[in-house]
C-alpha cells in the first residue's frame, strides 16, 4: 500500500511542477513583451516588479512542494 501512496504523491508533485512551469513561462513572456515596448525607466520598474514576482513564485513553489 505504501507504494501506491508514494506513486500518488509523486504524480501530485509532477502536476504541481507542471503548473508552476507554465505559470513561470507566462510571467517571463509577459515581461519580455512589456519590456520591448517600454522606456528605460519603465523597464527598471518592471525589473523590480518581476524580481518580486519571482520571489513570490519561489516561496509558493516551496510551500506547495512541502505541503502535506
Amino acid at each position: 500500500m505504501a507504494h501506491a501512496n508514494d506513486k500518488q504523491y509523486d504524480n501530485t508533485i509532477r502536476k504541481r511542477f507542471s503548473y508552476l512551469i507554465v505559470t513561470e513561462r507566462s510571467i517571463l513572456s509577459l515581461s519580455i513583451s512589456k519590456a520591448k515596448t517600454s522606456s528605460a525607466y519603465e523597464q527598471s520598474k518592471n525589473v523590480l516588479k518581476f524580481q518580486v514576482c519571482i520571489k513570490k513564485l519561489l516561496l509558493f513553489t516551496v510551500s506547495i512542494l512541502f505541503d502535506n
